[in-house]
């Protein structure tokens, strides 16, 4: 059998919510990020010969706790309904973790957070 490589989870999820919800996005959190921002970050998950189910936590930051909860919904919608990310099928999106208020540990802005885990497939390696 042929090696498989997977995809940077992350760096696709953050193209997605960048395009589709149209705010800053990153696995980074700057201290002087936006008012309405997404941090992507893989938090687990498992790979077998040919597949990788990457577990994916989202934070949303908002001026208000209802814009965090709305840019949070809406990036879950979003994630919900991914048939591809960059050039590899979405198997199936599974949600571990709700929609839930988390406000930002540093300085207790408005923040929620979710998390998925994803079914991908690899691609053969080159």
């Amino acid at each position: 059998m042929e090696a498989y490589e997977f995809i940077n989870v992350e760096h696709e999820l953050i193209a997605v919510v960048k395009a589709q919800a149209r705010v800053a996005a990153s696995v980074k959190v700057d201290s002087d990020r936006h008012a309405e921002f997404v941090q992507v970050t893989r938090v687990g998950g498992t790979a077998g010969m040919v597949t990788d189910r990457p577990m994916v936590t989202f934070y949303a930051w908002g001026p208000t706790d209802r814009k965090a909860h709305d840019l949070a919904a809406l990036v879950r919608r979003r994630v919900h309904s991914l048939s591809r990310l960059g050039e590899v099928p979405v198997y199936r999106v599974i949600e571990v973790g709700g929609l839930a208020r988390a406000p930002d540990p540093v300085d207790g802005s408005p923040r929620y957070q979710f998390t998925v885990e994803l079914r991908l497939r690899g691609m053969q390696a080159t």
